[in-house]
């Protein structure tokens, strides 16, 4: 669904900490450059895309919720940005925190050409996630396998996580 807002669904002490990392928002290019400058030259980000369409980033190890500070997103994933042009050089829609589907790529690539910077045609890496309504495990489905991970109950083949 496009332009669907996901809500935080991962663990409860992981909700608690949601302002622990340092994070930016990106208006332009540029502000990935000065970033990455101040963070030893990283180019691999944690991102969110906020209920108002910004682009915020923050280092890799920064949970998701924490860089959209609990709020609801309408993406998120990891990004590598070139460090001499414009220009993503790998994304992907992983975030067990928040599990956004693949058709959050359309919110994506819009910000990305609002701030004039390079993208993809489509996440480099598509994560596929569902919630056991057994266990209550999330999961990313491989190889189209819709089995639980913890408990080898079947999942669902829609989206299954909501507010």
């Amino acid at each position: 669904m496009k332009n669907r807002r996901y809500h935080y669904v991962g663990p409860i002490d992981i909700l608690r900490d949601k302002t622990s990392c340092e994070r930016v928002k990106v208006t332009c290019y540029e502000d990935v450059v000065v970033w990455s400058q101040d963070h030893t030259n990283e180019r691999i980000f944690t991102f969110v895309i906020d209920d108002k369409k910004n682009l915020w980033i923050a280092d890799r190890h920064c949970e998701h919720v924490a860089c959209a500070r609990g709020k609801a997103i309408f993406a998120a994933g990891e990004i590598t940005f070139s460090l001499h042009k414009a220009q993503v050089l790998f994304i992907t829609n992983q975030s067990t925190g928040y599990c956004p589907e693949p058709e959050s790529w359309e919110v994506v690539k819009d910000v990305l050409a609002a701030i004039a910077i390079d993208y993809p045609p489509y996440f480099n890496q598509v994560c596929i996630f569902r919630r056991c309504t057994k266990c209550m495990q999330i999961n990313i489905v491989k190889d189209h396998i819709y089995e639980c991970a913890v408990c080898e109950s079947p999942l669902d083949t829609k989206w299954n996580f909501h507010p």
